[in-house]
């Protein structure tokens, strides 16, 4: 009877050496917080009640409040928080 041997020096190490991380149940939160608050502007928005730089205004805000983990590589904002006010560059148009 001939066995079968698996040698294993030829399979490669998918192993990449570091534990997986976890969303922690307050990020968690406010990664809902956010998603929730952006479908609400959007709608807002959708129905006449936002103007587009309304809407970026408030979703600027949105952002430094809730922190949600994939801002960096979210579309950047036309906004931009000066002082203690949020101004908008839409089209050349300051707001």
């Amino acid at each position: 009877m001939q066995e079968n041997i698996i040698l294993t020096n030829n399979i490669p190490n998918y192993n990449m050496g570091t534990p997986k991380s976890y969303i922690s149940p307050e990020q968690f939160q406010r990664e809902i917080d956010y998603n929730q608050s952006l479908k609400i502007i959007t709608k807002m928005m959708a129905n006449g009640f936002l103007s587009e730089i309304e809407f970026y205004k408030i979703d600027l805000l949105n952002r430094e409040s809730f922190m949600p983990m994939l801002a960096p590589i979210m579309p950047r904002s036309p906004c931009y928080i000066n002082s203690l006010e949020v101004s908008c560059d839409i089209n050349g148009v300051v707001a």
